[in-house]
Parts: C-alpha cells; structure tokens; sequence
C-alpha cells in the first residue's frame, strides 16, 4: 500500500475471529483478521477504495453489503438480520453503516435474542 501512494502514514483498524474470541460467534476456524477502516496520510477510506486498496495485500475487509437508504427504524433492523457473509452457518450480529465521517452500528434483533441462550 505505501510504495503504490508512497504514503507518509498508514492506519490499519480491523477486528480479529478467531474460536478463541467472544465465543466464536461466526464458527470460525482459523484466525482472521478483517479491516474496517484504512486511513492514508489522514484520509479515511470508502469500503469501496478499502477493498480496491487490500486488493492483493493478502489482508481482506469486513463483508460489504452495498449501499442501503432507509426510511424507518423497522427498514433498518429488516435489513441488519440475516446469515453473515464469513460464515452463512451463523447469524450476523449487524451492519455498521457509514456516510462520510459518520458512522453507525446497526445491531440484529435476532442475534441479540441468539446470544441470550
């Protein structure tokens, strides 16, 4: 990533599933490292240019779903439920949704309900 920007700065966030962590919510098998934000020289990345960027790295982004408009908070919740793209076994816990700076996570219902078992 630096020697294709020759970047000054690259910042790297992302988040581990492993079986070892949180109960292994998405029955993962080995550890993998997903990446949610990339900021290069103090620009913060689309999901869009994130995958564009990883492309080749060896390093892959959090499962992208497209990009959603919703009306209501009932259009939110219908749409965060669901199988999760890293393992189709397993419920996702949400969807984060971002619109420039902002961002947002959107948590299932039914997950939530899951996890109380």
């Amino acid at each position: 990533m630096q020697e294709k920007h020759n970047a000054r700065r690259v910042v790297c966030q992302g988040e581990i599933i492993d079986p070892s962590v949180q109960g292994n919510k998405y029955l993962a098998e080995p550890r993998t490292f997903f990446v949610f934000n990339l900021i290069i020289d103090g620009k913060k990345l689309s999901i869009v240019k994130i995958i564009e960027e990883l492309s080749g790295s060896g390093l892959q982004s959090v499962p992208y779903l497209g990009e959603y408009t919703f009306t209501t908070c009932e259009d939110l919740l219908k749409h965060v439920e669901g199988k999760s793209l890293i393992n189709p076994k397993a419920e996702r816990e949400g969807s984060v949704f971002r619109s420039g700076e902002t961002s947002f996570k959107g948590i299932s219902n039914k997950f939530l309900l899951q996890e109380k078992d």
